[in-house]
């Protein structure tokens, strides 16, 4: 039974700035390798922060 289909979610409208590293971080999900993942994840969540926060401070 699949519950999640992270492929699919990652295929679905993801900006394409964030799809390689989305498509890296599946792959390493793929693998087994978790803590990789959740430092990937840790990484991309920070980058996204950033990212709003200075779209919110240049208005």
């Amino acid at each position: 039974m699949e519950i999640l289909n992270v492929e699919e979610f990652i295929n679905a409208d993801i900006p394409e700035k964030n799809k390689d590293e989305l498509v890296n971080i599946l792959e390493e999900f793929k693998l087994g390798h978790y803590l990789n993942v959740l430092s990937k994840t840790s990484d991309l969540r920070e980058k996204m922060i950033l990212a709003v926060s200075s779209n919110e401070n240049s208005r």
